[in-house]
This record gives structure tokens, C-alpha cells and sequence, in this order.
């Protein structure tokens, strides 16, 4: 922690039943056991700047696994002086001496927390902030350490920025949030705050994701992060291993002949729970289409989905524009935002081994499609733009490497003439028909050239006449 010399207070706490211990924040690092790592610890020389660090910083890929704090073992006493870490750093970081009863526990002292400025002398009010947070670490790549190295995080005394002295609810607030999700109340030490973060991540060779790598950039501008700082002690090198090759999963694919439009989704239960509901005249399981990540793999964006109830169909896209302007347009009958459906790459990607899907819109029926399989995209291709227009080679995903089962392309033929039939007008209602497959058929013959004109699907669901016999 870097507390200003203004706010470092020489008055001495007494008390006839407590010691006095000095301040030692200076020689925390000196007298600070040694830290277990994957190599002996480098003590760097030199200068660099935070953008330089930042731009070092590996990109952050989580496994997956799930979080738990109790693999983070805490507040240990590490050299057996009777005193765990959490009471080292309450005496290291008081600024003036700290009381203590014995050798521990602290009992009284005087703690600066700098990120909201309150100053506290009931140990009971300070909190000791791992600056980047256990949850924090574990996404950047401490799900990957062993026990030692995660213990040793925990009780980091090797560096003043490790663990920081902080008012309770300030640090309850920051729970394990990067500086893309929460900053410090005060706002002229945040460019501090961004310096000391990828300066322990550097330290731990923690990566960062996008979101936390763009707000670090945006508090580093300005010549904050330019400023010349001290190479940091490197308490876990980087590994050197290959990193494991990412680990792709299927996407199934549906098909609705009364909505005539196609699903996917990569959540096993998702389909089965769709199996399970519909009959294959509203959801037709088609089989695994192509392969994507579950979780953010390196060089790879998130395809965003929508729902609309007005079509009745799925929307894709990874464009982050196209996304915010499908938002800001349309209600949430027309296109509700609904998820990251999964991982790909962008359409520009280099990655080997990969496949574009491409991207068909049909102004008669009113839905996308997607194929990443080239015979299937040569075959849509020779409709009439009318009914399937191709758009765009919209993302990519991984060619696929595991058996999946196999995609059955019908033979291409010549594309069908279609005929617009004459306006019925609204000639019909459903005491007009004796069955729900009778009024079924004659709404899906004008739907896709008049809407529905005769008002047969007043809960817009593209099923008329629910109350027929027969209907789904």
C-alpha cells in the first residue's frame, strides 16, 4: 500500500496491558518468508511503466472450474511468530505504532484506507483486502496453481501491494470485482489503483479478459500509465508449458416447419427439454450442426442471441454494434436480447482449422439461417433472394475434429417456383374449419405473403386455432 507522508502520524498508542509494536511497512518485504513458486522468486531491475505490464499481461481463459475460497488457504501464520497474516498486515500498515496484546492480536492503531479516504483505529473496522481479489485470481489463472502457490497468494507479505489494509464495507462492496466492474470511491486515486493492479498481476503472471484489459487501458490514459514504476518481484514465473488446445462442444440445430425457421443450442438439456415438449412438426431435432466454446477461449467472441415473438425465431450475431443497435430499436416483442448463446471466432479470424458459417435471411418467411457446411450454403444459395438471400460469412467455428453425428444434406436441386397466391382477405375464422391440421394448412399458406389476414393467431405464436381439435 502507498499511504501519503502527510497522512503518517508519529503519536504513540500506550496501554499498561498491551505492547507497542513499530510500524514495519518498510521492512515487510525484507523480513516476509519466502514465497512458494514454480521457480526461485526474480528480484527485477529496473523500470518500466503500467501500459508496459498491462500490455505483457497474458489474456485470461478460465477453465471452467468452479470457485471455491476455501481452496485459498488464508490468514496463516507463516513464520510461527504467533501472529497470522492478517495481523501482520494490521501492524505493518497502521501508521502509527500499533497495540498489540502480547505479540497478537492487534487491539488498536491507525488505518488510512486509501480508497475512500476513512480512518480507523478499531482493527474490528479494517478489513484486509487481497488487492486483486481470491475470485479474481482464480478466473486469471490460479484455477491452474496447486495448493502451495494458491496458499502463498493468499498470505502474500512479500509485497506491500498484496494485501491492503481497507474499510470493512468498502471492501465488502469490491466483493471479487475487477476495475471493469468497480473502482475506489475516490476517484483522483484510481490511476494508483489501476498501477498497483497490473502490478500484482504481474508479480502472479494473472492474466486479464477483455472487459478488465479495455477499463485498465481507459484508466491508464493520460500519462498515468507512462509514469516510470519499479520492476516488480515476480513471485510465480510464467509457466512455459503449451497451452491445452481449447476444448470444443456441439451445437444442435432444430428445425420448425410451422415456424419455418431454425434453432440452435449448445445446452444438452435445452434440446432434450425441447424433444421432450414439442412434437417434430413444431421443433424437428435435427442432430449437431457444428462445434463452439462453452466458455471465452483465446482469439474468440461471444455470438449473442435473440428471441423474437413477433417472428417467432432466433437472431445470431457477434457484432457488438449490430447487437447494441438490435437493442436500442426494437421492443422486446420484436427482438428481446436474451443471452450469449456460446463462443466462435470472428469472421476474420486466422485460426486454422476452422469453418465460416454463413448467414441467410428469408424476407418470405421472416428467419435467419446459419450453416457452417459448404454443400448446405452452395444449396440455399440457389434459392431466390426472396426466400433465402445470403448475407454474409457471419463467424467461424472450429472444423470438426470429433465424430459428431452426421449432417444430411438433401440433394441440390432446382430451386422451386413459388407462386403468390391471391389475397383471401379475412374470409375465415375458425369455426370455418372442422379440424386444427385444416385451419393450420390454410394459415400457412398466406403467412409468409399476407400475414396472418384472417386473425386466426391472436397470441401471435405462428399456431392458429388452438382451440381446434388437434392443435399442439
Amino acid at each position: 500500500m502507498r499511504i501519503p507522508a502527510a497522512l503518517l502520524i508519529a503519536a504513540l498508542l500506550s496501554s499498561t496491558a498491551a505492547t507497542c509494536l513499530a510500524p514495519v511497512s518498510a521492512a515487510r518485504a525484507e523480513s516476509a518468508p519466502a514465497t512458494a513458486t514454480s521457480a526461485a522468486a526474480v528480484v527485477a531491475t529496473g523500470s518500466t511503466t503500467a501500459n508496459a505490464l498491462l500490455a505483457g499481461l497474458p489474456e485470461a481463459v478460465p477453465t471452467g472450474a468452479a470457485y471455491d475460497r476455501d481452496l485459498f488457504v488464508h490468514w496463516v501464520d507463516e513464520d510461527g511468530d504467533g501472529c497470522d497474516t492478517r495481523q501482520e498486515v494490521l501492524a505493518a500498515e497502521s501508521v502509527a505504532a500499533p497495540v498489540a496484546v502480547g505479540a497478537c492480536p492487534v487491539v488498536s492503531g491507525q488505518w488510512y484506507s486509501w480508497y475512500d479516504g476513512a480512518t480507523w483505529t478499531n482493527p474490528s473496522d479494517v478489513d484486509i483486502d487481497h488487492f486483486v481479489p481470491l475470485g479474481e485470481a482464480w478466473r486469471s489463472g490460479a484455477d491452474s496453481w496447486t495448493a502451495d502457490q494458491r496458499r502463498s497468494y493468499a498470505n502474500d507479505l512479500g509485497d506491500d501491494l498484496s494485501l491492503v489494509a481497507t474499510t470493512d464495507s468498502v471492501n465488502s462492496a469490491k466483493g471479487d470485482k475487477d476495475p471493469a466492474s468497480w473502482l475506489p470511491p475516490l476517484t483522483p486515486v484510481r490511476c494508483q489503483y489501476a498501477t498497483d493492479w497490473v502490478l500484482v498481476k504481474s508479480r502472479w503472471s494473472l492474466g486479464v479478459d477483455v472487459t478488465e484489459r479495455s477499463a485498465l487501458t481507459a484508466l491508464l490514459d493520460g500519462g498515468c500509465g507512462d509514469a516510470a514504476i519499479a520492476t516488480p518481484v515476480v513471485a510465480l514465473a510464467p509457466t512455459s508449458a503449451p497451452p491445452a488446445t481449447p476444448v470444443s462442444s456441439p451445437v444442435y440445430r432444430f428445425w420448425s416447419p410451422t415456424f419455418q425457421g431454425h434453432f440452435f443450442t449448445m445446452s444438452a438439456a435445452e434440446r432434450d427439454s425441447i424433444r421432450a415438449l414439442y412434437p417434430s412438426g413444431i421443433w424437428s431435432y435435427e442432430g449437431e450442426r457444428y462445434q463452439a466454446f462453452a466458455t471465452q477461449q483465446p482469439g474468440t467472441v461471444p455470438l449473442y442471441r435473440f428471441w423474437s415473438a413477433t417472428f417467432n425465431g432466433h437472431f445470431y450475431t457477434t457484432n457488438e454494434a449490430e447487437k447494441d443497435s438490435v437493442i436500442a430499436l426494437y421492443d422486446d416483442f420484436t427482438w428481446a436480447y436474451e443471452m450469449i448463446a456460446y463462443y466462435v471466432y470472428p469472421v476474420d479470424s486466422t485460426v486454422p482449422n476452422t469453418s465460416a458459417v454463413a448467414r441467410f435471411w428469408s424476407q418470405t418467411y421472416q428467419h435467419h439461417f446459419y450453416t457452417a457446411n459448404a454443400d448446405e450454403a452452395a444449396g440455399v444459395k440457389r434459392y431466390p433472394a426472396a426466400i433465402w438471400n445470403y448475407e454474409n460469412d457471419n463467424f467461424r467455428v472450429p472444423t470438426t475434429i470429433n465424430p459428431v453425428e452426421p449432417v444430411v444434406t438433401p440433394p441440390v436441386v432446382a430451386p422451386p417456383v413459388v407462386t403468390r397466391p391471391s389475397n383471401p382477405g379475412d374470409t375465415k375464422n375458425c369455426d370455418s374449419f372442422s379440424t386444427w391440421a385444416q385451419a393450420n394448412a390454410w394459415f400457412q399458406t398466406y403467412l409468409p405473403f399476407y400475414g396472418d389476414i384472417a386473425q386466426l393467431d391472436n397470441d401471435h405464436d405462428n399456431i392458429p386455432c388452438e382451440t381446434l381439435r388437434g392443435a399442439p
